[in-house]
Order: C-alpha cells, then sequence, then structure tokens
C-alpha cells in the first residue's frame, strides 16, 4: 500500500519561496511595479485637506483610503507567494471600499443614514427624529457599477470569500468529468491563477488612486514632489496596463467595460 505524505505547514513555507522567485521570473512586469503602486495609495491620503461636512464622510474617506494601502501591500504580499484564493479575499475588501467611496461621494446624506443604521444595529441610541437606512452593496453596485455586480462580486469575489465553488478554482485542478479532482498543496505559480488575482488587482488599485485624487482634487498640489512623481508614473502606468488588457485579451473587455465608471477609466477607443 503507497505511504500517504501529509502536508505540512514545513512544506508550505518551502513552497512561498518558490513561488516567489517563479512570479518575479513569469510576471516581471507586476511583480516589480506593484510595491510602487502601493506606495502611491499609501503616501496619497496622507495629503488629503478634506473639508469637514456634518455628515463625517471626509474623515471616514480619508481613514478607509489610508487603511486600503495596507491592504493592498497585503494583497499583493500573498499574490506574490502564490496564495492567490486568500489574496482575492483582500481584492474583494478592497472593491468594497471602492464601491462605497463613489457611491456616497455624491451621497452624503445616505452615508450619515447609513452610519447611524450601524450604530443602531451594534445597540447604540439615536437622536429623535433621525433618520437611519442600511444600504446593501446590491443598492450600491446597482448605481456604480450594476454589470459588475452579478458576475464578479457576488458570483467570483463573494464566492471564493464565503466558500463557494469559485474558491475551488484557485486551489483544484479540473481536468475533465472523468479525471480525478487534483488539489494544489502548497504556494505553486500558476500563471492563469496569477493573472486572475493581477486583473482584478489592478482595476481596484488604478480605481481607488482616481477615487482619491477625484476626493481631493487639491491634493497633489500640496503633496511633496516626490508623492507627485509617484502617484502620477503609478496612474500612468496602471492606465497601460489596463489598455493592454482590453487590446491584447478581449475576454477581459467584460470585465473591464462592466466597472469603467467604477474605477474612473476608459479605453481609449470609447473615450
Amino acid at each position: 500500500m503507497k505511504r500517504i505524505q501529509p502536508m505540512t505547514y514545513a512544506y508550505l513555507q518551502e513552497t512561498e519561496s518558490k513561488a516567489t522567485v517563479a512570479t518575479a521570473a513569469q510576471l516581471r512586469g507586476i511583480s516589480t511595479e506593484f510595491p510602487g503602486i502601493v506606495d502611491a495609495l499609501l503616501r496619497l491620503p496622507c495629503f488629503f485637506q478634506l473639508a469637514p461636512d456634518e455628515t463625517g464622510f471626509g474623515p471616514w474617506a480619508q481613514l478607509i483610503l489610508t487603511s486600503a494601502g495596507h491592504t493592498a501591500a497585503a494583497a499583493f504580499s500573498l499574490w506574490n507567494r502564490a496564495y492567490y484564493l486568500e489574496s482575492m479575499f483582500l481584492v474583494r475588501h478592497l472593491v468594497e471600499v471602492l464601491a462605497q467611496i463613489r457611491y456616497y461621494h455624491s451621497r452624503r446624506g445616505a452615508f450619515l443614514r447609513h452610519q447611524r443604521a450601524a450604530h443602531e444595529r451594534a445597540g447604540g441610541k439615536l437622536s429623535e427624529g433621525a433618520q437611519a437606512k442600511h444600504i446593501g452593496f446590491a443598492e450600491i453596485f446597482g448605481k456604480v457599477a450594476p454589470r459588475f455586480h452579478k458576475t464578479h462580486y457576488g458570483a467570483l469575489l463573494s464566492g471564493m470569500t464565503h466558500g463557494g465553488f469559485a474558491a475551488l478554482i484557485m486551489r483544484f485542478e479540473f481536468k475533465g468529468p472523468n479525471e480525478p479532482v487534483k488539489p494544489t498543496f502548497g504556494c505553486i505559480f500558476s500563471e492563469d491563477r496569477a493573472g486572475i488575482v493581477a486583473s482584478y488587482l489592478t482595476l481596484t488599485m488604478y480605481g481607488l488612486i482616481r477615487a482619491g485624487l477625484d476626493l481631493d482634487p487639491k491634493v497633489l498640489g500640496v503633496a511633496d514632489q516626490e508623492t507627485q512623481a509617484v502617484v502620477k508614473r503609478d496612474v500612468a502606468w496602471l492606465g497601460r496596463s489596463l489598455q493592454a488588457d482590453w487590446d491584447e485579451f478581449p475576454k477581459k473587455r467584460d470585465l473591464l467595460s462592466a466597472c469603467i465608471n467604477m474605477i474612473g477609466w476608459r479605453p481609449v477607443q470609447l473615450a
């Protein structure tokens, strides 16, 4: 009887370093450029001068974008080591942040009512006459990216996060109906799986940086010269990357066109 070798944490750690080397060799552009892109997102909120308002949207947006830079760094780190499924969990969070910023930016009253509803659900009391209304992501995406919601956010990103069938594509291989399902043990580089994560992470990072620039149109004017250069360079690189996906991979056009308004990017053909 063939002896079964169990999966171990030691083996998992061993494969991480090999996956990192393979990622750098096979996807040199992304692995080289993304640390600078994360840097741009981390820098930008430091220079916000958002006018206060009674809804509290400005402080929330600044804080959530500050946090998003850290989340993006973690997502990239996981992707770089071939933790593709785990990276997608964080990408989903970043997409939710982006969608909320886009939705509430022009709906400050809705933001206040939503926060009151959250406060009430947590056991807090509202002042007499205060209006509260929970706003779900179906409503948010319905306004900022309706075609993105069902297929991309719901079936794929949320499916992976909640342990649905979509999660299996990042950990198991399906070669055919009569073939056994083969699990991937450890962190093994896969160009296909890395590409899926990279596609969503690229468009989300572009959207988050653009959202920050839209929140405070004067932010680069008060930022130091190095930050100005970093942000401009990385927005340009991300834009070129999205355009290349549009031009060279027609299958990605559905994804990109579904989130045009949310990320603030349009392909040259539609500009």
